[in-house]
């Protein structure tokens, strides 16, 4: 199976069902944007890039893989998710097309949209704010945890593991207090 076949095969596993606000929802999508910026800086794009589209960094259509994201697109449509979330969740379709075909630079970074699939996976919400630019990480009640975009992103402290049983454990930890 290829790289694309098994990241839609696990998109469409998945009944994304919007879940209570859980601190990994908000460590998986920091993880997201520090391996975006990884990626960035690491390809020598300017920090300040905003399109969170990293696969088109590298190609400008994928016409490949046009039936998959169609498919996922669909899939993604019936949850009712925010399109933020479904846009990302689509993008790593691109970024395993791009990986599996060799069209990525040579780095030693991170895969950048495993986070997010976890996320998604994980019934995390994430909207963008269209006043500040800044992301919403929401249980869809007034609870809300925003984290700024991500120009701070260098005093991050990546996780630990991206593994089921470590994001449970960070679960029964309280959110942080809201900067």
């Amino acid at each position: 199976m290829t790289h694309v076949e098994q990241t839609l095969t696990r998109i469409l596993s998945h009944e994304w069902t919007q879940q209570p606000l859980k601190l990994s929802h908000v460590r998986l999508f920091e993880e997201f944007l520090y391996r975006y910026m990884l990626w960035i800086e690491g390809t020598g794009n300017r920090a300040e890039y905003s399109g969170f589209s990293l696969p088109s960094l590298f190609v400008e259509d994928i016409n490949d893989i046009e039936e998959a994201y169609s498919i996922a697109r669909k899939h993604l449509a019936k949850t009712g998710m925010s399109i933020h979330l479904s846009s990302f969740v689509l993008m790593s379709l691109h970024w395993a097309y791009l990986t599996e075909n060799r069209l990525t630079p040579d780095l030693e970074l991170p895969d950048p949209y495993e986070p997010v699939l976890l996320f998604y996976e994980r019934g995390g919400l994430v909207k963008r704010s269209t006043v500040v630019k800044d992301f919403i990480i929401t249980d869809g009640t007034q609870k809300r945890y925003i984290r700024r975009n991500i120009g701070y992103r260098r005093e991050y402290t990546p996780l630990l593991s991206l593994e089921k049983d470590y994001l449970d454990k960070l679960d029964e930890e309280s959110l942080p207090e809201q900067d």
